[in-house]
């Protein structure tokens, strides 16, 4: 067979190696970007502690409030905490409550969890604080506690259910209610120990 004859066959090759390059160019771009949607996130080191992205959240409907929002009653949420107790907010009535979330590698968290143990040890007759790690290992937040020494229960959210039912805009977040189950405050960022106590003031009243 002579050469001219062979280069149809020749170019169909090239082609379809072209093609199958291109493909798979595309499909590791693809599995590189970020979708719609709560996604594991890499871990990050240990000496990387900076504050870390709250995972994405449902955008709303048109006409559609936050349901978190000062005045209202705070949403229900039943979750188990890493100890493997029960934790559900509205078994809690009768307490102000303090739900904290936060992370792992997030180094205002830190910073902040230290007031919130005193807080918790000074007023836990009256008070109940809910920690609420946003998608970190199970081995990484014990490790965390532990260091921390807290008292209070703390729940993994790594699907992004409880950070969307309070509509969290990042990490750390503090959200104060009533006894009656009511917001009465929400602070997003760190929460300096005076902050704290002038809110849980305000959920104690």
């Amino acid at each position: 067979m002579s050469i001219i004859s062979q280069k149809p066959s020749i170019y169909r090759t090239i082609c379809l190696l072209a093609v199958l390059v291109v493909s798979l160019l595309l499909v590791a771009c693809g599995e590189g970007s970020s979708g719609v949607g709560v996604t594991a996130a890499a871990p990050a080191s240990s000496s990387d502690l900076s504050s870390t992205a709250t995972p994405a959240l449902p955008a709303l409907s048109p006409g559609q409030t936050p349901k978190a929002k000062v005045g209202n009653p705070a949403p229900d949420f039943r979750a188990t905490a890493v100890d493997g107790s029960s934790v559900q907010i509205s078994a809690l009535r009768g307490k102000a409550v303090l739900l904290n979330y936060w992370g792992v590698y997030c180094s205002p968290c830190r910073e902040e969890v230290p007031d919130l143990v005193k807080v918790y040890a000074a007023h836990q007759d009256k008070l109940a604080i809910v920690g609420v790690d946003i998608n970190d290992s199970p081995q990484d937040v014990q490790n965390f506690i532990k260091e921390f020494k807290m008292p209070y229960p703390v729940v993994i959210d790594n699907t992004g259910d409880l950070v969307f039912k309070y509509r969290v805009p990042g990490q750390p977040t503090s959200i104060f209610i009533n006894k009656d189950g009511i917001i009465t405050g929400i602070v997003p960022g760190l929460a300096s120990l005076d902050v704290i106590e002038q809110q849980l003031g305000k959920a104690l009243s």
